[in-house]
């Protein structure tokens, strides 16, 4: 399990941009039985670690030099503009609680539907969402799309191996991935083709109304001429 160090953090509010600028993130641990603590940890260090075990792995928070927390990084704010995180939520877990999340999917293997009948691989699901202890809890759920031999091929929750322990929190029957046929050379042609528009086919918005209208006033006044 990855060590984390950070430590107290005093400075509240707006001023926790002096912090960003020392190179360091404003952050708060919380869970349940425990008080939301405000904590503070080094930018680099942070990255580096979260690299390795993302929001679904366990990790050992140390706050202070004090006993080690078992935690999960459960929400990274990002700035919008640079894209580095500018403040992270700890959950600090109970081991013999279940928690859902929603765990990666890794995509591996060669689908011979792909590689020889020139199928598309449409992946319907990126994250799957599970139950289980922490202790339980997977980085990732490998799919293997080797299965998938000929158009129209699918994989469904029923048939995805989970590690012991692990629930899955959607119907057997959802499809996760499937092969679908390569598009045919006339609708690649069709899609090719550019669209052209005749100036005199385009129908000028108002122009009938603007007829209408004169075509009454016009005949209004005739009528006001024969009295």
């Amino acid at each position: 399990m990855e060590i984390l160090n950070v430590k107290t953090r005093q400075i509240k509010g707006k001023k926790v941009a002096t912090l960003r600028e020392q190179g360091e993130i404003p952050a708060v641990l919380y869970g349940v039985g425990i008080e939301p603590q405000s904590i503070s940890l080094p930018l680099k260090e942070f990255q580096k670690i979260f690299k390795t075990v993302g929001e679904t792995a366990l990790l050992s928070l140390v706050v202070d030099s004090t006993e080690p927390r078992t935690v999960l990084i459960r929400d990274v704010q990002n700035d919008a503009m640079k894209q580095l995180p500018i403040h992270v939520d700890f959950h600090q877990v109970n081991m013999n609680e279940e928690l859902d999340l929603d765990v990666p999917l890794e995509f591996t293997g060669t689908s011979v539907a792909v590689s020889s009948e020139g199928g598309i691989l449409v992946k319907a699901l990126y994250e799957l969402p599970i139950s289980a202890l922490p202790a339980d809890l997977p980085h990732e759920i490998i799919i293997d799309i080797a299965p998938l031999e000929k158009i129209g091929d699918a994989i469904h929750v029923r048939d995805i191996k989970l590690p012991k322990g692990v629930k899955v929190c959607l119907d057997e029957d959802q499809t996760i991935a499937f092969i679908e046929k390569p598009m045919s050379e006339e609708e690649l042609a069709a899609l090719e083709t550019p669209v052209e528009l005749k100036v005199d086919e385009v129908e000028v918005v108002g122009e009938k109304e603007k007829k209408e209208a004169e075509e009454a006033a016009a005949a209004l006044e005739a009528e006001e001429k024969e009295k």
